[in-house]
């Protein structure tokens, strides 16, 4: 009996060292960093100095990449991070005042890294971003596109080659490919068209309730941005928008769902749910954008793979009726 005592006590014991040793690790363990962002033209900085507060300024950083700070005078900031940046600070600053060790550098407004958003979209103009985003959270930045928006031919003027990309956003939602729509780069113009059919009366009002907001397009009678109530769920969205078109896919509806550094995408049986009344309801979130794909047609798959083959095919007639021609 004692010896069976002792091992459970040394066990507790052993479970009880284990424990506070992942906690210790855990906490004191160093956390390793997103890359940093590194400062550039346009950028505004908050600079501080805790140990000399009448030294605090707000910056921008010029064309040239610098910067101009009491006592020391111009700086380079263009290509450094915040920290570095508060080294180059600090060392420069200690030739005059030997007491300054530490200096915080906060990036207050991200203009370096500008994307520019026309067209039809709600609200258009620059964005700025820390991280820059992908084409249809840029477009969803700029408040969303309108109902007249053509979402198949999107145009982005690349800022630093001037070359122009047409990419089709509804190629990308019907296929369920969100993570390979293309990212934008700094200085990028992105064009929404208006889409051939549509008419000045198409344009959606600007009156949203902040960004409360979904997003309904593909198969329905209404794409565009609608204010998100309370409790609203997906079938909820597709009536809002209008209803299902006849060769809408529901059984195959896509909700995209945005968060920090990724994305989230279910797929909802909706012809089910309306039938049976599950799987259970998927309470949408602002900003959240419902994808209603067209059922696949036998013709249109032959149409797009005929498209595929048209050239060969040209291009062997052509080289059959020149080998005749020679032979004549």
């Amino acid at each position: 009996m004692i010896i069976i005592k002792r091992m459970n006590f040394s066990s507790r014991f052993a479970f009880k060292l284990c424990i506070s040793v992942s906690l210790l690790l855990l906490i004191f363990s160093p956390i390793v960093p997103a890359q940093d962002y590194e400062i550039g033209t346009g950028d505004v900085l908050e600079i501080t100095f805790w140990q000399q507060p009448d030294l605090n300024t707000t910056v921008t950083v010029r064309q040239d990449g610098k910067i101009s700070l009491p006592v020391v005078g111009e700086l380079n900031a263009e290509g450094l991070t915040s920290t570095e940046l508060s080294a180059s600070i600090v060392e420069n600053m200690s030739y005059y005042n030997p007491n300054i060790s530490q200096a915080n550098v906060v990036v207050r407004e991200f203009n370096s890294r500008r994307v520019y958003v026309t067209g039809q979209v709600v609200e258009p103009g620059r964005y700025t971003f820390e991280v820059l985003p992908n084409l249809w959270d840029a477009i969803k930045e700029a408040g969303g596109p309108t109902e007249a928006a053509d979402l198949s031919r999107v145009r982005i003027v690349r800022g630093q080659t001037g070359e122009i990309e047409t990419v089709d956003l509804e190629e990308y939602f019907n296929q369920g490919n969100y993570h390979e729509i293309p990212n934008v780069s700094s200085n990028d113009n992105i064009d929404v068209p208006r889409h051939a059919l549509s008419t000045e009366e198409g344009i959606i009002p600007r009156d949203f309730e902040g960004r409360r907001i979904c997003y309904v397009y593909g198969a329905v009678s209404e794409p565009g941005v609608f204010n998100l109530d309370e409790g609203m769920d997906a079938l909820d969205a597709v009536v809002l928008a209008g209803g299902p078109l006849p060769e809408a896919n529901m059984s195959g509806v896509r909700v995209i769902r945005q968060f920090d550094s990724y994305s989230q995408i279910t797929d909802i049986d909706l012809e089910k749910y309306s039938e049976k009344g599950h799987p259970p309801r998927l309470l949408l979130k602002p900003e959240d954008t419902v994808m209603v794909p067209r059922r696949s047609s036998f013709w249109r798959s032959f149409l797009s793979t005929f498209g595929d083959f048209m050239p060969i095919i040209i291009a062997t007639t052509s080289t059959i009726i020149a080998v005749d021609a020679i032979n004549d």
